[in-house]
């Protein structure tokens, strides 16, 4: 959830141990990378609870981004059993553009640091069919790359082909 200044809340609910359990142990299949100072706090479920009954819009609120979440994760599912490597790849540019987009004149930046390891897992494509994506985009002006950096050169053209 983001709040009027900008800063941003981020929730989630573990279980006694499991976010020590899966922050320590075992392989990883993620990363994170803070793009600002970030504090991280672990509060009790009785505080939660509290909170919730205090300030019922938090709750409401919570809830509305999970379901956007869950929508978000039943689209890619779908794109990845029937879109192409194309579509997914343009699709997951202009949520993370929507999301995290600065808007530079008549590009949109999106500043977030990008790999071609990232966008490939993040589509369920390979690096290599990525990268091809990437350099077609770019070939036809869609995108620049300024690596770590991807801009949408052509956001109304990329919305056609999504």
């Amino acid at each position: 959830m983001s709040a009027e200044d900008g800063k941003r809340l981020l929730l989630q609910f573990c279980g006694p141990g499991e976010l020590l359990a899966g922050s320590f142990s075992g392989a990883h299949c993620f990363s994170m990378i803070a793009a600002s100072r970030c504090v991280v706090g672990f509060v009790p479920r009785e505080h939660v609870l509290d909170l919730g009954r205090r300030y019922p819009e938090l709750l409401a609120a919570t809830h509305l981004r999970w379901e956007e979440r869950e929508r978000v994760l039943a689209k890619r599912l779908v794109d990845l059993a029937y879109a192409s490597t194309r579509r997914r790849l343009v699709r997951v540019l202009l949520e993370l553009a929507e999301e995290h987009g600065v808007r530079e004149g008549a590009k949109m930046r999106i500043d977030l640091p990008l790999s071609l390891g990232d966008l490939a897992g993040m589509i369920g494509a390979s690096r290599q069919a990525t990268c091809e994506e990437v350099q077609l985009l770019r070939a036809e002006g869609l995108i620049e790359v300024a690596s770590p950096r991807v801009f949408l050169a052509d956001v109304e053209h990329l919305r056609q082909l999504s």
